[in-house]
C-alpha cells in the first residue's frame, strides 16, 4: 500500500492516540494497524470505508450504548470515532464502524 501515515507523532503531542496506530492506504483500500488489531476495508463509491470486529468471547453483547466501554478507550475504533466521527453498528458479538475515508487518511 502507498501513502503510509504513521500516527505515532500524536503520542508525543497528545492529540490523538495512546496506542501504536498506522493507517496505510491506496486508491481502493485502507488498512489500520493498531495495538488492538489489524483491520482493512475497501473504499466505497460514496467515499466511506467500514471496519468490523467480532468478539465471540465477550460475556456481554455489544449495543449502541456499551460498545465503547467493552472495547475500551484505547481501542482503535473508539479513537477513530471520537476523533473524526462516523457511524457505528453494534449488535451481539459484532461492532462495525463506517467513516469518511479521506478524514481517516488525513489524520496527522
Amino acid at each position: 500500500m502507498e501513502n503510509t501515515f504513521n500516527l505515532k507523532q500524536f503520542l508525543a503531542e497528545g492529540k490523538l492516540l495512546k496506542e501504536e496506530f498506522t493507517v496505510n492506504s491506496n486508491e481502493e483500500q485502507i488498512e489500520i494497524i493498531a495495538d488492538s488489531g489489524d483491520y482493512s476495508g475497501f473504499i466505497e463509491d460514496d467515499g466511506t470505508v467500514s471496519f468490523s470486529v467480532v468478539d465471540e468471547d465477550e460475556d456481554e453483547d455489544f449495543t449502541e450504548d456499551n460498545w465503547k466501554g467493552i472495547l475500551g478507550p484505547n481501542h482503535a475504533f473508539v479513537k477513530i470515532i471520537d476523533s473524526i466521527g462516523g457511524q457505528v453498528e453494534a449488535l451481539g458479538d459484532y461492532v462495525q464502524i463506517t467513516v469518511d475515508a479521506n478524514k481517516l487518511k488525513d489524520l496527522k
